[in-house]
């Protein structure tokens, strides 16, 4: 039975409040409903994200950028808070890489980590560097 007579399709069961959700087509076209997000502009960013990028792609294009910057930071001066921000955002990549790639066991960050090691390494350690090139080149060869 209606329990509103300007909605015909809510309903209140007994002992249970008003059980009515606003419906429409959007509802069933995307997995996000921009306007419950209080969107200032509902229809510009429905646009944008069925023309140009999800939320997700969005997203994982900041966190590219990010890694790039994360990785080129001397890091030398900041707070145990900065600090934790940045483990705590490798984390999140890692744990974002190891969904999207199972199989590959490795992150992105783990690259990073080891390229800035052997950046580092040539520099400052030279045999290091040069036990590790001489691994990666029989690598290559084999």
């Amino acid at each position: 039975m209606p329990n509103d007579p300007a909605n015909p399709f809510s309903f209140a069961a007994p002992w249970s409040g008003n059980v009515s959700q606003p419906w429409s087509w959007w509802y069933q076209l995307a997995p996000v409903t921009i306007n419950q997000m209080q969107s200032g502009d509902p229809a510009l960013e429905a646009r944008i994200v069925r023309e140009v990028a999800s939320y997700g792609r969005q997203l994982g294009r900041v966190m590219d950028v990010l890694e790039v910057l994360v990785a080129k930071l001397d890091d030398t001066g900041l707070s145990d808070g900065q600090q934790r921000a940045l483990t705590e955002f490798q984390s999140l990549r890692d744990e974002i890489d190891r969904l999207r790639r199972p199989s590959l066991g490795a992150t992105r960050s783990d690259a990073v980590r080891v390229a800035n090691a052997l950046v580092s390494w040539r520099k400052d350690s030279p045999e290091l560097f040069q036990l590790v090139k001489a691994v990666i080149d029989d690598a290559e060869r084999s």
